[in-house]
C-alpha cells in the first residue's frame, strides 16, 4: 500500500499480490499489470493522455474519481466497485482494450 500520493512519471510492473493506491494518483508513464497482480485504486485516479495502462492482470476501482485518458490502455479486467470512472479516448478508439469490465456500484 503506498499512502501518500502517488505520481508516476517512469515505468510500475506490478507482477503479483495487490498494489493499493488509497490516495490520489497522478499517472504520466507506464503501468503494467502482470496476470496474478491487481492494482485497487482507492483515491482519485488521473491517467494522462500520455501514459499507458496493460497488462492480463486486474485494475480494480473502489473509490474516489478516475479520469482515464491513457493513449495505451490494454487491461485484461477491470472491476468497478465504488466512485465514478470516465474512460477518454483521446484518439479515438482505435488500439483501445479492455476484455472485461465488471461494474457493481459506482458510475462509468
Amino acid at each position: 500500500e503506498i499512502s501518500l500520493q502517488f505520481i508516476n512519471n517512469g515505468r510500475v510492473q506490478v507482477e503479483q499480490e495487490t498494489l493499493r493506491l488509497p490516495k490520489s494518483v497522478i499517472h504520466r508513464g507506464q503501468l503494467e499489470i502482470s496476470r496474478s497482480a491487481v492494482v485497487q485504486v482507492a483515491g482519485d485516479f488521473s491517467a494522462l493522455a500520455e501514459s499507458s495502462v496493460s497488462g492480463l492482470g486486474q485494475l480494480s476501482v473502489t473509490a474516489g474519481v478516475s479520469s482515464i485518458s491513457s493513449l495505451h490502455f490494454d487491461i485484461n479486467h477491470m472491476v468497478i466497485d465504488g466512485g465514478y470512472v470516465t474512460l477518454i479516448a483521446p484518439h479515438g478508439f482505435s488500439g483501445q482494450l479492455v476484455k472485461q469490465i465488471e461494474l457493481f456500484s459506482g458510475s462509468l
